[in-house]
């Protein structure tokens, strides 16, 4: 993917620190908190911000 505009929605962080993930959605997607959540310890990372 070159570019993609949307709404930036959570920032997650990985728990040894080395880097953070931004959960940007379009327009038309919606998820919440609990949601979020999930996908970041399936990442095994660690939400910091929403």
């Amino acid at each position: 993917m070159e570019s993609f505009t949307g709404e930036l929605i959570a920032v997650i962080a990985r728990k040894d620190g080395t880097k953070e993930k931004w959960v940007v959605t379009s327009p038309e997607e919606q998820f919440t908190l609990e949601e979020i959540k999930i996908l970041s310890i399936l990442s095994n990372s660690v939400l910091i911000w929403k």
